[in-house]
């Protein structure tokens, strides 16, 4: 997880793609998305609906970030992807891997 924070904490902007989101996994995170929102930066995060695994309540978490946009991919699209672009002052910096934003994956 210290890829993920070290690159939000320094991040003029993200993009995050993911299958799976939990609360747990998005608690591990708050603190990092607060201190971005502190910034004035914005970022967006893609959610697949496979399999219906993720909760209605963990993306309302989410939306208590004001600067941070949450979108659900269609229904039939039954994205798998996890990746994670920044953007920072001379760089983007992609990670992309295996890992949701979950307690385990994180």
């Amino acid at each position: 997880m210290t890829d993920l924070t070290h690159h939000i904490d320094k991040a003029k902007s993200f993009c995050f793609l993911v299958a799976f989101i939990t609360t747990e996994g998005i608690n591990l995170l708050k603190t990092h998305l607060f201190d971005f929102s502190q910034r004035n930066v914005h970022g967006k995060i893609i959610i697949s609906s496979y399999l219906g695994f993720n909760q209605p309540a963990t993306m309302r978490e989410l939306l208590k970030f004001s600067n941070v946009s949450v979108r659900l991919a269609p229904d039939n699209k039954n994205i798998h992807a996890k990746f994670f672009l920044f953007e920072h002052e001379k760089e983007h910096v992609l990670i992309v891997g295996s890992s949701n934003l979950t307690k385990n994956g994180l």
